[in-house]
């Protein structure tokens, strides 16, 4: 990614923004946040620079670590969307069933961690959005994939 930190942390407390830095908290109203073609900045109103900078794609990448897993159990076809959890607890529901996968050139550098949570022998076949399967993933496995924008690969950590 091309973003960069400094060793700072950055939160609202209420509609007041905060800063930490090496543990000392002190107000940022002199920070503001500014989109800049394409890429999302942290601006030093008092020094006129950019204290970090984010593209669109980076901050969809890094707020998909904080979001809650998704849980279900599946009656048909699951379709994964850019949005989605970066994690899929997905029962199949007493059938084996199919989760397609979104396209390539909105997925660039996006993965998915899927956990078949079957409690019988019910098979997730993972496919991209041209119909290639991906992967097979048995119950109790952990399959997951990753993007390169143009492609998707796929792999499966096997139950113990």
């Amino acid at each position: 990614m091309g973003g960069y930190f400094k060793d700072a942390e950055l939160y609202l407390t209420g509609s007041i923004p905060k800063v930490t830095l090496h543990g000392t908290e002190a107000s940022a109203k002199n920070l503001s946040i500014r989109e800049n073609a394409g890429s999302i900045d942290i601006y030093n109103e008092t020094s006129a620079t950019v204290e970090a900078s984010f593209t669109t794609t980076e901050l969809l990448f890094l707020s998909r670590f904080v979001t809650a897993p998704n849980t279900e159990t599946l009656a048909a076809t699951k379709t994964l969307v850019v949005t989605d959890s970066l994690v899929q607890f997905l029962d199949p529901g007493g059938a084996g069933r199919q989760i397609n996968l979104p396209a390539e050139a909105s997925s660039d550098r996006l993965m998915f961690f899927l956990v078949n949570a079957a409690d019988a022998d019910e098979v997730l076949t993972v496919k991209d959005d041209g119909g290639t399967t991906i992967l097979l993933i048995d119950r109790n496995e952990i399959g997951f994939t990753i993007c390169d924008g143009t492609s998707w690969k796929g792999g499966r950590i096997m139950k113990g």
